[in-house]
């Protein structure tokens, strides 16, 4: 999905070197203090690489794991994410087995469809649950 930009201080070699990392890596962390910019440059770095891209945007406040994995997986789906369906209706894994099966099923689809999502405002997830979670993605 390209995500339309328009940046006001155009960044092109930290945007050059972004895209290059991400695309070289499967996971990429992009962390500032707060405005410095990482959500534009997030959707200015998607709009340079080929292939799907999805940008979710993490609800803020305090809430379980269990309440922040279907908004996740509601906004992917709504973007046309072809797997979001099935992460939604197995819901948050809370156990190994259903962890391993999440991992095992991710893993699965992001090789056969290699693809870029940005986790955006990391910061409102408060549970460690989730968070044990994308430590383990």
């Amino acid at each position: 999905m390209s995500v339309p930009h328009t940046p006001i201080l155009p960044r092109e070699r930290i945007s050059a070197a972004l895209a290059k990392a991400v695309a070289a890596h499967p996971l990429t962390l992009l962390t500032a203090p707060m405005g410095y910019g990482k959500s534009t440059m997030a959707r200015e770095v998607m709009a340079r690489l080929p292939g799907r891209s999805f940008y979710v945007s993490v609800t803020p406040g305090p809430h379980s794991a269990a309440y922040t994995w279907d908004p996740i997986w509601g906004q992917l789906a709504r973007q046309g994410s072809d797997i979001a369906a099935a992460f939604q209706r197995m819901g948050f894994p809370d156990s190994p087995a259903r962890l391993r099966r999440i991992l095992d099923l991710g893993r699965e689809h992001v090789e056969a469809n290699p693809r870029v999502l940005v986790l955006d405002d990391c910061h409102h997830i408060t549970d460690p649950a989730m968070e044990a979670l994308l430590e383990a993605l």
